[in-house]
């Protein structure tokens, strides 16, 4: 069957060039579309997947259409080639052309092997029409691995805000990123990573009703999170803000421990708090230097007090610009201006470190809560599937385990019971059926493994039908 697969491209060029195609320089009959319905997948380390998008020719007679290959950015040693119906080239092959009759449609992917090293791997595509040049459509693909120590939301509006962040961590923590533009993060996606760091940038609005849903259901279930935006408060606080309701309002005060003051501080010099864990003894500029220079409006807050405390203040009136929140089992650190527009790569990066190691302490202080890494090894074959998975895991050591299935909307499907060997691995079946015994439709679900209810593992099934 995969030498089928792999002769597939042949056998329509081979149709395409004996019926349908007659190359005539008329640029209006070039057209094409170029779709992905899964931009962006979690995998583990050593392993393999293929991300795919389907090219169809739109136009009105053959095409030839070049494909581009662009690498932003991967581990040194993984391997990203590109796949035409399955079939892939060798990794330093960066452009390829297919041909396709009018009507007619290929799969175009990347298949990323996760050699040796925990990250992430952002990769173009873009497919162009040979007839008409204009006529082009890129699509980006990502994959990040389920053991990295920080997952970067990037949600700042299809800037490039995340940089900063991802060269703060270079080096001393492992890291991927989530562009939220091309699927939005659902809570078991969060909860596979110990520590995740959302970046909202200027973007309007700042978190959505879904990603406020996943956010919430995250830190319910004892997650770590890093927040920073300089719009945050006033999209979600002030009256003034199209994105206002009572909702957003009671949800940043209760989830983020802070009181929305106003909307622009006026200042841009941040010191921290003295004895803070986090803050003691920074300082730092939010405008020059090499960051952003974005910083027009930081918020001013206030902590609200429910394990809510004070961690930088603006420096010349000692208004509150950031909080950490240790409640109810999880963890937040909520900056109300920009990570991005600190002024220099050495507080970009003692900052980050600071947060981090608050994040993740374990100690024997109340409302210090240990990050359990227990879990190993997540696989699910075959994959796509029909009608039965079989999803594999490890667990090292003691502890309640459970299996859970979701739909794409967060919505929890089905819990499969698991029996647990310790210290072996695990195997349980999903047969496609739902708490009802009834058969789920064919589509995208997430198969999320939790241990002791603080640590969780996560990945993407496909169900055909």
């Amino acid at each position: 069957m995969s030498h089928c697969k792999r002769c597939l491209p042949l056998l329509v060029v081979a149709i395409c060039s004996a019926l349908v195609c007659s190359w005539v320089s008329d640029t209006r009959a070039a057209n094409l579309e170029f779709t992905t319905d899964n931009p962006v997948d979690i995998t583990q380390v050593n392993w393999f997947v293929e991300l795919e998008a389907v090219l169809t020719n739109t136009g009105a007679q053959g095409d030839r259409f070049d494909i581009l290959r662009t690498i932003i950015y991967r581990p040194d040693n993984w391997f990203t080639p590109i796949c035409v119906e399955g079939g892939c080239q060798q990794d330093n092959v960066d452009s390829l052309q297919v041909l396709l009759g009018a009507g007619n449609s290929t799969t175009i992917g990347i298949n990323f092997d996760t050699v040796a090293d925990e990250g992430g791997a952002v990769v173009q595509l873009m497919a162009r029409s040979v007839l008409d040049p204009s006529k082009k459509k890129t699509i980006t693909l990502v994959v990040v691995t389920d053991g990295i120590e920080v997952l970067i939301v990037d949600d700042d509006g299809g800037q490039e805000y995340q940089d900063y962040l991802s060269a703060a961590f270079q080096g001393s923590r492992t890291w991927g990123v989530w562009p939220r533009e091309l699927e939005p993060v659902l809570s078991a996606d969060l909860l596979t990573f110990p520590v995740v760091a959302w970046m909202t940038g200027e973007a309007t609005p700042a978190l959505s009703a879904a990603d406020r849903l996943a956010i919430g259901a995250f830190l319910d279930d004892g997650g770590r999170l890093f927040l920073t935006g300089q719009d945050i408060g006033y999209g979600m606080c002030d009256a003034a803000s199209p994105d206002y309701s009572v909702e957003t309002k009671a949800f940043y005060e209760d989830r983020f421990g802070a009181t929305y003051v106003a909307d622009d501080s006026g200042i841009l010099d941040i010191t921290g708090v003295g004895g803070d864990p986090i803050s003691d003894g920074m300082s730092f500029s939010i405008s020059g230097g090499d960051g952003a220079g974005n910083q027009t409006a930081p918020s001013e807050i206030a902590a609200n007090g429910d394990g809510s405390s004070v961690i930088f203040n603006y420096l010349s009136r000692s208004g509150p610009a950031g909080v950490k929140v240790d409640k109810d089992g999880y963890r937040l650190a909520y900056l109300a201006f920009g990570f991005e527009g600190i002024s220099t790569p050495a507080d970009r990066t003692d900052l980050a470190a600071a947060i981090y190691d608050w994040l993740v302490a374990v100690g024997n202080v109340e409302g210090e809560f240990p990050v359990v890494r227990g879990l190993t090894g997540l696989r699910c074959y075959p994959n796509p599937f029909n009608p039965t998975v079989t999803i594999s895991f490890a667990i090292p050591g003691a502890g309640d385990v459970r299996v859970d299935i979701f739909d794409i909307c967060g919505r929890r499907v089905v819990s499969i019971p698991v029996e647990a060997s310790l210290g072996s691995p695990v195997s349980v079946e999903w047969n496609g059926l739902d708490h009802c015994g009834r058969a789920v439709a064919g589509g995208v679900y997430t198969c999320r493994v939790t241990l002791d209810e603080n640590q969780a593992l996560t990945a993407k099934l496909v169900l055909l039908k």
